[in-house]
């Protein structure tokens, strides 16, 4: 786990490592996309407020296979 070079070692949020990106879509103010780096605790504690705001959340504690299954399932 952990394993990507392109992930950071700590969260956005505090010291912990990040189980979550999060994507946060352009608004008006802001005309392209943030990622957000989440631990667990914060994107649990933010989850209602990022899915009002449209954000997107790849779960980085899933295997490659896991996700497609995930997605897959969800499709259904």
């Amino acid at each position: 786990m952990f394993t990507d070079p392109s992930v950071p070692s700590r969260a956005c949020c505090c010291p912990a490592r990040p189980v979550v990106r999060v994507i946060m879509p352009p608004t008006a103010e802001r005309t392209h996309p943030v990622d957000l780096w989440l631990c667990g605790h914060h994107y649990r504690a933010s989850l209602h407020a990022l899915l009002a705001a449209g954000a997107t959340v790849e779960d980085l504690t899933l295997t490659a296979e896991q996700a497609e299954a995930y997605h897959a399932a969800a499709a259904v």
